[in-house]
């Protein structure tokens, strides 16, 4: 049965567009119902300068509009509900979803605390739902390639790997919008910038995490979290990884990196959006990569990922099976993120599980 589906964004933006154009990108499966913006205007705008613009022939997106979610969830009964609003929301947006019986796309992170996850992952599973949290960078092909090297040993034993993000988010970023880098709604740079080079850290290596030691600083930006930080994570295998991430660096993004070392291969990825194949140099492999194809368009990576979780959604939905990142692998990262402010306040490395939330960083840089 084609799936109805729609879009709720507190501010009809950037990220809510990528999600319109999955939505296009699978216009043979899915019908956009609705959508909501606590700013009436937000959303007549998207849909008047963005669906109306490129799709004013296709009958099956014309989208009801509202201002409350929870009378479009009574009223649109959907089956599939999209949530691409401000990070302290996605908790309550999912859970009341839930209740109406809708499966859920979430943007990252899925919640913030390990207590609000857990209960997105329980309700799901008590009421037969499917849930994927939107770690877009997991489906882009060079990402994927690496996975299925890995999981086909052609790198070996994994020994180590690590993820840099050196980006700049200046203070006008941060004034647009009051909820980014507060500890209420947000979290900073490692929760909001990281998260994504995080999640492919984790699920790269191959292990769950064992114990975290972690270290935050907030140097220069007017918020109350941190806009640097760095963590040494240890794994149940043996393998070690590094975070670091900032939003400091002058005067614009500079790069995010992944690489990962075995000990018979070694991939480092980088580029503004972890685009560009730098290294590939696996035994055995005497073409590493085509090198004119291992550029993606930065403008491109963001649409490929939204559209490929769709798809991958979707397909879930119709042969009842869990979506590659259901809430279980989205809860992952946020417990990375949360072991790190932890060990940041307590100084002490933390074992995992991690039992911990945002609200418990409160004021942590104020001393």
């Amino acid at each position: 049965r084609r799936q109805r589906q729609m879009c709720i964004r507190d501010r009809c933006g950037a990220i809510s567009k990528k999600h319109l154009e999955a939505f296009f990108s699978n216009r043979e499966k899915i019908e956009l119902s609705a959508v909501c913006d606590i700013v009436r205007n937000n959303a007549e705008t998207v849909v008047k300068e963005y669906i109306n613009k490129n799709y004013s022939g296709t009958s099956r997106f014309k989208p009801a509009i509202y201002t409350d979610y929870i009378q479009m969830l009574n009223e649109q009964k959907p089956d599939v509900v999209a949530i691409a609003t401000s990070s302290s929301s996605h908790y309550p947006i999912t859970m009341a979803a839930f209740e109406s019986n809708a499966h859920v796309i979430v943007e990252k992170p899925m919640a913030l605390s390990t207590k609000e996850a857990e209960e997105i992952i329980n309700k799901a599973q008590r009421k037969n739902i499917k849930i994927a949290v939107c770690y877009i960078y997991r489906f882009l092909p060079h990402i994927q390639k690496l996975y299925h090297a890995i999981q086909a040993g052609k790198l070996g034993m994994i020994l180590h790997g690590s993820i840099l993000v050196h980006w700049n988010r200046n203070n006008e970023y941060y004034q647009k919008a009051p909820w980014r880098g507060t500890w209420d709604k947000d979290g900073g740079v490692l929760m909001n910038q990281c998260i994504h080079g995080i999640d492919l850290l984790q699920w790269l290596m191959g292990s769950e995490v064992k114990k975290i030691y972690g270290v935050t600083r907030r140097f220069l930006r007017p918020i109350e979290a941190e806009d640097f930080g760095t963590a040494i994570l240890e794994f149940k295998n043996g393998a070690v990884g590094t975070i670091v991430g900032t939003v400091n660096v002058y005067p614009e993004n500079h790069d995010a990196t992944l690489s990962i070392f075995g000990d018979t291969g070694t991939v480092v990825i980088g580029g503004n959006h972890i685009d560009t194949v730098k290294t590939w140099q696996i035994e055995g492999e005497l073409d590493p990569h085509h090198k004119e194809n291992n550029k993606l368009q930065e403008k491109n990576v963001v649409r490929q990922g939204h559209s490929a979780l769709y798809n991958d959604f979707i397909d879930a939905i119709i042969n009842n099976r869990e979506p590659l990142i259901n809430g279980e692998e989205g809860k992952k990262s946020v417990d990375i993120v949360l072991g790190i402010y932890q060990s940041a306040k307590t100084c002490k490395p933390v074992t995992f599980p991690v039992n911990f939330g945002l609200t418990q960083m409160k004021h942590f840089f104020d001393k």
